[in-house]
């Protein structure tokens, strides 16, 4: 048996040590650029551990949402008041399917 890292021929040892060379050459730029990737992009956690922009669109959501509900509420109160004090006079099923 040979000990380990020694070949069988010239040939193969020197086709061995290429590849292993010019795998370490093309794995040591890959590893270097993931390595440095993090130091270089700026993290902005102030909400709550998420980025800032969260912030925005949850409250733009909240706010469509409340919006969208609340106005829904009040369209089904004036289509069901009475004509006398302003409003449509539907019932309550035909205002709910409106």
């Amino acid at each position: 048996m040979r000990p380990a890292g020694q070949c069988a021929g010239a040939k193969k040892c020197e086709i061995f040590t290429s590849l292993l060379s010019s795998t370490v050459r093309l794995k040591q730029p890959l590893a270097m650029e993931l390595t440095s990737a993090p130091d270089s992009v700026q993290t902005d956690t102030r909400f709550f551990g998420h980025p800032r922009g969260l912030a925005t669109l949850f409250f733009t959501e909240m706010w469509e949402r409340y919006s969208y509900y609340g106005t829904r509420a009040l369209l089904i109160l004036y289509m069901t008041a009475a004509t006398q004090t302003g409003g449509l006079g539907f019932s309550v099923i035909k205002s709910g399917a409106i």
